[in-house]
């Protein structure tokens, strides 16, 4: 069984990037290029709310995170991206 503090890369090889963006085609074009130079994509999340959910499944190495989602600002999600040592 996996050690639920082990990266996912650690198993597979190539990281793993959760994107959070809540434009459907950029989330998208951001998934080919991740995916083109060899990373993997965990999930895309598009709200503050399913960013939370992945946040705790914890499958991911890094987070590319999309700081206005929906015409908010939310800076909050990057402090706490910051404060856990989530690149």
């Amino acid at each position: 069984m996996a050690n639920i503090d082990t990266p996912p890369s650690a198993f597979n090889g190539a990281p793993c990037i959760l994107v959070i963006e809540d434009d459907l085609l950029v989330a998208l074009l951001i998934e080919e290029m991740i995916r083109n130079i060899g990373y993997r994509v965990s999930a895309i999340v598009r709200t503050t709310a399913e960013a939370r959910l992945a946040f705790a499944k914890r499958n991911f190495d890094a987070v590319l995170l999309d700081l206005n989602l929906d015409g908010e600002y939310h800076p909050e999600t990057a402090d706490f991206l910051l404060e856990t040592g989530i690149p």
